[in-house]
């Protein structure tokens, strides 16, 4: 992974964990550091909430990159993934009105229909946002553009490939 994915990525860690990550002495950080660095270059990631890790994807494979703070562990994980086995939903969540936009939060699920796959390691869900501006143009949050993209590469070809906002964090969640 190249120095400034990494900077984005222990940026974000700390503005989305600020508590969890100050719990982190010097070797675990080091660890993170480590283990991030073997990432590959390309590819897309973004942060869990309220989990403490990062889910990053490079081609069909997926990366889980889990951190404890209270253990002072961090672990990777890593399994490609078979666009013809993936089964994707998602579901409308909860609408809030600003004066300034109606925002829509979603809740996708990937659920990778793999034989042999431990249940516990089945399902991943991202909650992102969908905002409409009172003139009628639409933002999405990065936790929604990821699991669009997610969607693409399961097959759900017919969804126009998103771009993020420009808000500079992520506003939606991912939990797993």
């Amino acid at each position: 992974m190249d120095y400034a994915t990494f900077n984005d990525i222990t940026r974000e860690l700390h503005r989305c964990h600020p508590e969890a990550m100050a719990k982190l002495n010097d070797e675990a950080r080091y660890e993170l550091s480590q283990l991030l660095e073997l990432l590959p270059d390309e590819g897309e990631w973004m942060v869990m909430q309220p989990r403490l890790g990062v889910w990053a994807r490079s081609g069909e494979t997926l990366f889980t990159i889990l951190i404890d703070p209270e253990s002072q562990s961090v672990t990777v994980t890593s399994r490609r993934s078979d666009p013809n086995r993936v089964a994707v939903a998602v579901s409308w969540g909860e609408v809030t009105n600003t004066p300034f936009a109606h925002v829509r939060a979603t809740e996708w699920t990937f659920r990778d229909e793999t034989d042999g796959t431990p249940e516990d390691e089945r399902l991943t869900t991202i909650v992102g946002e969908i905002s409409t501006r009172n003139d009628g143009a639409k933002a999405l949050d990065r936790a929604e553009v990821y699991a669009r993209r997610l969607a693409n590469a399961a097959g759900w070809d017919s969804l126009p490939e998103p771009e993020a906002r420009e808000l500079g964090a992520v506003s939606g969640t991912a939990a797993s």
